[in-house]
């Protein structure tokens, strides 16, 4: 798993520095969460939690993961 961490990081690191992001079709998943806040707007992580507990207040869709 550290040989397939430090590749996605050097994936991420050269995805910002073309200016692109860390997006998928599906969102950012798990692999993709510590790279979030590197490729997004300041405050990014507040409006998209923000965005799911006024979607989800529960919490029951898709229990545990970031957005």
């Amino acid at each position: 798993m550290k040989r397939i961490d430090a590749a996605l990081d050097d994936l991420f690191r050269q995805v910002l520095a073309w200016g692109g992001v860390v997006t998928g079709e599906h969102g950012i998943g798990v692999a993709r969460l510590p790279w979030w806040e590197k490729g997004h707007f300041a405050g990014g992580t507040e409006v998209a939690v923000a965005f799911k507990r006024a979607v989800d207040p529960n919490g029951i869709l898709n229990p545990g993961k970031f957005v």
